[in-house]
């Protein structure tokens, strides 16, 4: 019971701090989004046992370009790449054999699976180029 007051407690004040960086203005929803990035991040090449920090500096380029310009072109050559590789990672879900399509190609997994994740994240309360948090709050609600 324990544990899970405790889950129950980190997952409300995870909520509640999302929600209020959201409403506050563009920049701190950047900001938390950012945060949570760099630790996922951080907690990702710990599991796949990779020591670089060229991903971090990735992450941050790549959250600073499509903050800057958002344009449709870049998400789309982003997308397809990052759909690409979410296919070949259910594919290696469901796969009976040992063998992964991305145990040598750890960087693009890390950059087309999670950094592409956190950038498409932080365009979603974006219509056009309106910063709109109640786009962002009814995709949290669904």
């Amino acid at each position: 019971m324990s544990e899970t007051l405790t889950r129950s407690i980190s997952g409300a004040l995870y909520i509640i701090l999302l929600i209020s960086a959201t409403y506050l203005s563009e920049y701190s929803f950047y900001a938390l989004v950012t945060f949570f990035g760099i630790g996922s991040l951080f907690e990702l090449q710990k599991l796949l046992q990779v020591k670089n920090y060229f991903s971090y500096l990735l992450l941050i380029l790549s959250i600073l370009y499509f903050a800057i310009y958002k344009d449709n072109l870049s998400v789309i050559l982003l997308l397809i790449p990052t759909f690409a590789v979410n296919i070949f990672l259910i594919k290696d879900l469901f796969s009976t054999n040992n063998g992964s399509a991305f145990k040598n190609k750890k960087f693009l997994l890390i950059f087309f699976y999670l950094i592409a994740a956190i950038v498409f994240m932080l365009l979603i309360p974006f219509h056009g180029h309106k910063f709109t948090p109640l786009i962002l709050i009814s995709c949290y609600i669904l």
